[in-house]
């Protein structure tokens, strides 16, 4: 499966608009507790991949967790769209239909999500 399908299937909308966590560190230090529960929350959204039902509530509960302060504009982009995506889709395969329809850009930001998560939670 192409990368940015999974990712709109897993990810995001994985995770949405405007819901971030504030983090307690310093401007160019993200809060730790903020980065464990982002992973932790993208973590319980791979493994719901199997059951709709599941990833549907693992993005909302993502979406809730929000990002890490440090997150750049396209992955809160990203993000964004991605857990929008699955939270209001029916099943995968509107997602997949959903995610064909994006602009080049709004692929970009999936992707930065994906890239962002595997630098972020893969340490």
């Amino acid at each position: 499966m192409p990368r940015t399908a999974r990712l709109g299937r897993l990810a995001a909308g994985t995770l949405v608009v405007g819901v971030l966590l504030s983090g307690c560190g310093g401007p160019d230090e993200p809060d730790t507790s903020a980065v464990d529960a982002f992973c932790a929350a993208a973590a319980r959204l791979d493994r719901a991949s199997g059951d709709w039902r599941a990833a549907r509530a693992a993005a909302r509960a993502w979406r809730e967790v929000g990002l890490p302060d440090d997150a750049p504009a396209n992955v809160r982009r990203g993000f964004a769209l991605g857990t929008r995506l699955i939270i209001q889709a029916r099943n995968d395969k509107q997602v997949d239909r959903s995610v064909r329809r994006l602009s080049p850009a709004q692929h970009d930001d999936l992707k930065a999500v994906d890239g962002y998560l595997q630098d972020t939670c893969s340490s």
